[in-house]
């Protein structure tokens, strides 16, 4: 009885938020949230009480837990002064301001020079590594002037 009402819990908490949460729908449709590298990287989150992009939302994105790979909440604070990091929120940020604002999500991916190199990206008004996630890796895009090196491209 204890486990089904845990998870019944869950369920009604993880359903709450996504209704009335516009950062759970936001963080959900940008696909910056990976539920499996989460996870492996927090093993102190128990998900069996609480979903993970829960607890994201509420606490991890203020503790600097970087939501999957292709961003990096220490990276991304570092592109800002220290007065300007302790009011930032880093993945809401980033999908709000930053990102529109061309900072970088993380080493591997400049938003100026993946816009110069593609700038149809541009023209669809979605952040770039969002765009990217979507589309752009399908199609073998670079993200940043490093790739071009390390595969023997250069333009």
């Amino acid at each position: 009885m204890g486990r089904f009402s845990a998870s019944v819990k869950k369920m009604i908490a993880c359903c709450q938020l996504a209704l009335t949460s516009s950062e759970y729908r936001l963080i959900k449709r940008s696909q910056l949230f990976d539920h499996d590298y989460y996870r492996k990287n927090n093993p102190d989150i128990d998900e069996r009480k609480m979903d993970l992009l829960v607890h994201f939302i509420k606490w991890g994105d203020r503790e600097l837990r970087s939501p999957s790979i292709y961003f990096s909440s220490h990276y991304y604070l570092s592109q800002f002064s220290e007065k300007e990091q302790s009011v930032i929120v880093p993945l809401l940020h980033f999908l709000h301001e930053g990102g529109p604002a061309g900072k970088d999500p993380n080493p591997l991916f400049h938003m100026e020079y993946y816009l110069k190199r593609y700038p149809d990206v541009g023209r669809v008004q979605e952040n770039p590594l969002v765009y990217y996630l979507k589309y752009g890796w399908k199609k073998g895009q670079l993200t940043c002037p490093e790739m071009e090196y390390l595969l023997g491209i250069h333009f």
